[in-house]
Formats: structure tokens, C-alpha cells, sequence
């Protein structure tokens, strides 16, 4: 049973819906989605319902989303898709060690790691709020 009353989009003020709408319909919402590894990671359904969902749309395949849910990094045809994939399995396991960063940092650049580390970080703490609060 959650610890926490659900929020309903329709129930939300105007800069709650604000927000929403970015999270949902922003530009994070249209690239790559490596969310799922994180979703894997702390086994949360929420997270990888949500974003396996977002993946097929964009074009993942069933073998690649079956990959990411086992825990591995798809072998994705694009080296930056690639690279992503391989850096944010690293963070979920706590660290990228030099060998991942050597390999995969070069392709995508220091901005993008950043930028995925930032990301796989919420994504995990999101993914620990639903745990303690129930909400999955």
C-alpha cells in the first residue's frame, strides 16, 4: 500500500503542470533512453514500464529492451547510442571505472557524461522514493 496520496495531472497548479509537462513532453523525453538500465538496476516497475514504453517508441527492439531488462548493455549499432548505453550501466553499478571511461568518454564527451550521470542520478532516486514510499 503507497505512504503517499497519488497527484493527478489534472490536479496539479499551474507551475506543477508546468513542470510535468516538460518532464513528459520536453526534449529529455525525445532522445536517447537509457532510463531503463536504471529501472533494471533497482528492479522498478514504474520506471521500466514508463520508459521501455518510450524506448520502443523511439525504436528500440524487443531484443534490446530484453537486454537492458536482464541487466546487460545492448549491442546498439550507434557508438554514441552505444557509449551512453555502456556508461549508464557503469553509474548504476555505483562508478565508471577507467577502463569504461577511456572507451566510452571519448565518444560522447565530458558535457554528455555530466549531463547522463545527472540523469541516471535522478533516475535512481526516483526509483528509491517509489521503493520507500510504496508507490509501485
Amino acid at each position: 500500500m503507497s505512504r503517499l496520496d497519488g497527484l493527478d495531472p489534472s490536479d496539479l497548479d499551474d507551475e506543477q503542470r508546468a513542470l510535468y509537462d516538460l518532464i513528459i513532453k520536453g526534449p529529455r523525453a525525445q532522445g536517447p533512453q537509457h532510463f531503463p538500465l536504471t529501472a533494471a538496476y533497482w528492479d522498478s516497475r514504474f520506471e521500466r514500464d514508463a520508459h521501455e514504453a518510450v524506448g520502443r517508441a523511439i525504436g528500440l527492439t524487443e531484443a534490446e529492451i530484453e537486454a537492458i531488462r536482464s541487466g546487460l548493455v545492448p549491442d546498439l549499432v550507434d557508438p554514441r547510442e552505444r557509449a551512453c548505453a555502456g556508461l549508464a550501466h557503469a553509474m548504476t553499478r555505483g562508478s565508471v571505472c577507467d577502463e569504461d571511461w577511456s572507451t566510452w568518454s571519448p565518444l560522447v564527451g565530458v558535457k554528455t557524461v555530466f549531463e547522463l550521470s545527472t540523469l541516471v542520478g535522478y533516475y535512481a532516486a526516483l526509483a528509491l522514493q517509489l521503493r520507500v514510499f510504496r508507490l509501485e
